[in-house]
């Protein structure tokens, strides 16, 4: 057998094995597959062997190595939707309607909500310019999402982006609201507005008290974390589509359960836990064995909850969770990381264009200007000429790993910023992405041999996926 046949199998085909038994999960058509120990032990060598030396050492395996190529080539042309294809017509804005923030979070990757741009709120004639300059297809569904900064110091422009938008409905087009706010500037008139006109929103809260406020610093004799729990309790009354968000540090990572458990209690549709970003002199940064302690307690806690949906009556997705699920069940396969530069882009309060939130004020990958009269939508194609190429099909580290057609790659800011390169992912984000997905398909094999647990769980994500019909993952992941 060949170095090339041996590398398919090796990328293609991934081993599950433990007191339950043994199964092989295939990547391409994301199909579990029982095996025996004889091809088991074979799999489990090749995964073990590095890449480089691939082409040696298997002369003993031929018969276990023709039945792993026959699996893998059985199943080669299934499940090839692509999630790309599916979400064809998508487009998500980042709209930064506000550059500045009223908290001072010692983790802000956005300077304070200004960006390296200075504080700023949007104006009205930025805001028209970008209804016309950027939605401008009838034949795409539009995500605006409300960002910052905090987008809530911006009402009377967030009203007046609904009332152009409903004004843009009315002539054909298809578009979403969406917020992400901090939680701690909140009204009555805020909440009727967001019951009104918001599809979802996403609060910044990293759990109780004693850890939020550690963090996101009110700057004062406040506490955003009490604002941000009455905004919650707010939003819940008002039957909205809630999202709670937390960033992950050296201050909380040793207790990720007890914060999961806490924002949990707060009965959110949807519960994410995100590993800090920032620099490696950072005093919040998670060296090596925190970053591995953490990846080990977040995969529980997603194993954990996928129990919970062959158990419980709709509870509250977690993302990981959710998001095998949804590749499992509509074997869409997830190609890039994000839609950053090809269906995503940020737009900061001056106008500015970026391929995403997270580039906003960086001026190598300045888009244009849409208060400039030249601007059109081809500004935003010159990035899909640089991001279309960063799928798993053509980043290496990618291309040759098991997980891709879950994972979808590495935050491509993450890597310009750790690695020099768009297309480097980080080792650290790799073996957490692979912990967690390797450990949520053996419980997901595990709930296979009930029946019971089969019938509910069909029933949770049948019901989720017709209720998220707006769920734009890879496009606006800031929502569950």
């Amino acid at each position: 057998m060949t170095k090339l046949e041996i590398s398919e199998i090796k990328s293609n085909l991934h081993l599950l094995k433990d007191n339950y038994g043994t199964a092989v999960f295939h990547g391409e058509s994301y199909r579990l597959f029982q095996v025996g120990g004889r091809i088991a032990n074979a799999l489990q060598r090749i995964e073990e062997t590095p890449w480089e030396d691939v082409d040696k050492g298997f002369l003993d395996l031929e018969e276990e190595l023709c039945s792993l190529q026959r699996l893998y080539q059985e199943t080669k042309d299934e499940g090839m939707s692509d999630l790309e294809e599916v979400r064809k017509g998508s487009r998500c804005f980042y709209l930064f309607v506000s550059q500045e923030c009223n908290l001072k979070c010692l983790y802000c990757y956005g300077d304070g909500g200004s960006y390296k741009k200075g504080q700023m709120l949007m104006g009205e004639v930025t805001l028209k310019n970008f209804f016309e300059r950027c939605i401008t297809e009838r034949n795409v569904a539009y995500d605006i999402l409300f960002f910052g900064g905090e987008p809530l110091l911006n009402l009377p422009l967030l009203k007046k982006a609904v009332e152009m938008g409903n004004q843009k409905k009315t002539d054909g087009f298809q578009i979403t609201f969406n917020m992400v706010t901090n939680g701690t500037v909140f009204s009555p008139e805020i909440s009727q507005f967001m019951a009104d006109h918001i599809n979802s929103v996403t609060i910044s809260l990293d759990g109780p008290k004693e850890y939020h406020d550690l963090q996101r610093c009110s700057g004062g004799d406040w506490s955003s974390h009490d604002l941000a729990v009455e905004t919650i309790s707010a939003l819940q009354a008002a039957d909205t589509r809630l999202s709670i968000r937390t960033i992950v540090t050296k201050k909380n990572y040793a207790d990720i359960e007890k914060v999961y458990r806490y924002n949990l209690g707060l009965n959110p549709r949807g519960v994410g836990i995100t590993p800090v970003d920032v620099p490696t002199n950072h005093p919040l940064y998670l060296t090596g064995e925190e970053y591995r302690r953490m990846a080990d307690e977040i995969s529980r806690i997603s194993c954990e909850n996928l129990l919970a949906l062959t158990s419980e009556d709709e509870p509250a997705y977690y993302e990981f969770s959710y998001a095998l699920l949804e590749r499992l069940y509509t074997k869409r396969k997830r190609f890039y990381a994000c839609g950053a530069g090809r269906a995503q882009f940020g737009v900061a309060a001056d106008g500015e264009v970026y391929p995403c939130h997270r580039f906003v004020g960086m001026r190598d990958f300045y888009l244009g200007n849409v208060n400039n009269e030249n601007f059109y939508f081809r500004n935003l194609a010159q990035a899909g000429e640089v991001f279309t190429p960063l799928s798993v099909h053509e980043i290496e580290d990618c291309r040759q790993c098991w997980a891709r057609y879950l994972c979808g790659g590495c935050c491509y800011l993450q890597s310009h910023l750790y690695k020099g390169s768009l297309a480097k992912p980080l080792s650290r984000y790799c073996y957490f992405k692979r912990k967690v997905y390797h450990d949520l398909l053996l419980t997901f094999k595990q709930v296979m041999l009930s029946p019971e647990k089969v019938n509910r769980l069909n029933h949770n994500l049948k019901s989720s996926l017709e209720r998220f019909k707006g769920y734009q993952d890879g496009y606006t992941n800031h929502v569950i």
